[in-house]
């Protein structure tokens, strides 16, 4: 059985965990608070500038090119943990993406992510992009990138998600072409050229941008979740040790007041026993 002590030792930790925790899950909220409105109001917007992005990058196919077709898988994760299990959600849906791709480039975004791919799939060869660098160095040579990220749909639920996205450069293309010899679904004006070009580099670079966000709010929620259920097993082991506690004071008072009544009794028969 513990002593008083090590239950006045276990509430004091809770209740500095609770008060960090709480730290923490204010965080989420204001970081949640900042970006949801932005993510939510956009998101059809670039829901449908990525669809654009792939019918455009149908057209730039027919367009004789001397390089070759190069894939990339991206898997946005986190750099540190306590997001509750999006992260994994997400691993899980990358993986077998990778296996079916053994050809594709696979790169992480995250330390978090970076060590369940070395732990679930350690023959696979991963570059690691850092949080804060340029994803043009990294991933505009490749002709199709694949981004794994999650997205949030309420706070009780965030689903992983991938979005594909064209980085066409026509680097090694024609100066000029006919559009009318060529069986495109779009008149592209300046030149083909020109706007294959916007693809890769302008678009690209936004839908990337906003995929982070996706992923930032979906982590954030997924976080004041997991927070959450943190808080209320701490509530519930406060409160049972604050019952073990007050249990164990009126314990130890009440042998307290047995040993004062005892050696009063003890003392009145010696008492009488010196009268008699």
């Amino acid at each position: 059985m513990s002593s008083l002590k090590d239950i006045k030792i276990n509430i004091e930790s809770h209740r500095s965990l609770k008060g960090l925790v709480e730290v923490y899950e204010e965080m989420a909220a204001n970081t949640m608070r900042q970006i949801r409105v932005a993510i939510l109001s956009t998101r059809d917007y670039y829901s449908g500038l990525s669809s654009l992005s792939l019918e455009v990058s149908h057209d730039l196919e027919v367009i004789p090119t001397n390089t070759t077709t190069s894939t990339a898988l991206v898997f946005l994760s986190a750099g540190e943990s306590m997001y509750g299990d999006i992260i994994d959600k997400i691993c899980l849906s990358f993986l077998p993406v990778v296996k079916q791709n053994p050809q594709a480039d696979v790169f992480v975004i995250g330390q978090v992510g970076l060590n369940l791919m070395r732990a679930l799939a350690p023959k696979v060869t991963i570059t690691e992009i850092p949080p804060n660098a340029d994803v043009s160095k990294y991933l505009y040579q490749y002709d199709q990138v694949s981004i794994f990220f999650g997205q949030f749909h309420s706070l009780a639920r965030q689903e992983p998600i991938s979005r594909q996205l064209s980085t066409n450069k026509l680097t090694s293309s024609p100066p000029t072409l006919d559009q009318n010899e060529l069986q495109l679904k779009y008149l592209y004006e300046p030149t083909i050229k020109k706007i294959a070009l916007t693809f890769a580099q302008e678009i690209f670079s936004s839908l990337f941008e906003q995929s982070s966000q996706e992923n930032e709010l979906a982590k954030n929620a997924s976080r004041l979740i997991h927070l959450d259920q943190a808080l209320n097993t701490i509530d519930h082991r406060l409160e049972r040790d604050l019952s073990r506690y007050h249990s164990s004071h009126k314990r130890i008072f009440a042998k307290r007041q047995h040993t004062q009544i005892a050696s009063y009794k003890a003392a009145q028969n010696l008492r009488r026993s010196l009268y008699v």
